[in-house]
């Protein structure tokens, strides 16, 4: 599991939802509402199984597409 800020009230939770060979790759966006976290949006890639995940910053906001994070994950690969 990875967290990343992406302003002062927000963060992005980037993981697997791990099961034998893998798991769906999950990410979420959270927000500070009051004394709690507020959940705001969930993506799923359920199309392969993922065995690890990383979430990191970039130094600034891509100018182009307004990106504040980038994933990163690794298949799950089975072996015979």
């Amino acid at each position: 599991m990875g967290l990343q800020p992406v302003y002062g009230d927000t963060l992005h939770a980037a993981m697997t939802e791990a099961d034998k060979v893998g798991g769906d790759l999950v990410i979420k966006a959270w927000r500070l509402q009051g004394s709690g976290l507020v959940l705001l949006d969930t993506y799923r890639d359920d199309s392969r199984q993922f065995n690890e995940v990383s979430i990191a910053g970039p130094l600034a906001t891509d100018v182009l597409n307004g990106h504040r994070a980038v994933t990163g994950a690794l298949p799950a690969w089975t072996v015979n």
